[in-house]
């Protein structure tokens, strides 16, 4: 089951209105995130500089815990991917 303050989450991503992952640390704070994702939050902090880190199964933890498709999630993933790589051009 989804945690209340996800589901607010889970409907903007359905809706495009999330399509980065600082998007969703803006939403929820990092260590509840972290947390709920069993994900080290060192590890979530790298990706706000460089998301490439990201393995699937990471992936497939934020997409259940936010009760998303995984290719929506890798979406996210890859939105943020160009952004980055667009910052430091």
């Amino acid at each position: 089951m989804i945690h209340q303050p996800y589901t607010a989450i889970k409907t903007l991503i359905w809706n495009n209105s999330i399509t980065t992952f600082p998007e969703i640390i803006l939403r929820i704070p990092l260590d509840q995130l972290c947390r709920d994702a069993a994900i080290e939050p060192s590890q979530m902090r790298e990706w706000l500089h460089n998301i490439s880190n990201i393995t699937l199964q990471e992936v497939k933890q934020l997409a259940e815990m936010l009760e998303v498709p995984e290719y929506r999630m890798m979406r996210i993933v890859i939105a943020t991917e160009k952004m980055q790589q667009a910052q430091r051009n």
